[in-house]
């Protein structure tokens, strides 16, 4: 299986849109957005996000043409945040998702950051451990999903060179 990685560009925008609206199916409470709500979003907005024009930079994974995984890092508030993370159940578990957050070190690296933080539920125990795998740690830290408020969300952050 050979998985490439790559920043999207603006010709990427369908796949970017159909590759979040699912994985906003597939695990509702892992995300900050709604389905019901990205859903609603223009073309032209999709064409921007995928052509990196908003405060976020997405990667996408691809088995072939076929996006299989999706990755973003924003610079906000002075820190480089890993956000929704999601590759595809049938993908899961086969190294997709340590290559996207490869790409996203890389990418933070190359903006002048040390480190990368995210937010995960300690319920999402996959993705934790796949997180601490790559290097991150947990710190003390918590926030609440804004559209699930009964979950949790604790802070990770990793070291990178």
């Amino acid at each position: 299986m050979e998985i490439t990685v790559r920043k999207t560009n603006e010709e990427d925008w369908l796949n970017l849109k159909q590759i979040r609206l699912s994985s906003l199916k597939d695990a509702p409470k892992a995300f900050g957005s709604t389905y019901a709500k990205a859903a609603t979003i223009s073309d032209q907005e999709w064409r921007d996000r995928a052509g990196n024009r908003m405060a976020l930079t997405y990667f996408m994974a691809y088995l072939n043409s076929n996006s299989v995984g999706l990755i973003g890092g924003a610079m906000q508030a002075g820190e480089y945040s890993l956000i929704s993370m999601w590759v595809s159940p049938e993908h899961r578990r086969k190294g997709v998702g340590e290559q996207l957050i490869d790409a996203v070190f890389h990418h933070a690296h190359e903006e002048g950051f040390a480190e990368v933080v995210l937010a995960v539920s300690q319920e999402n125990k996959a993705a934790s451990l796949l997180y601490q795998k790559k290097g991150f740690n947990f710190v003390q830290h918590y926030e609440r999903l804004a559209n699930h408020p009964e979950i949790i969300y604790q802070r990770m952050v990793a070291k990178i060179d």
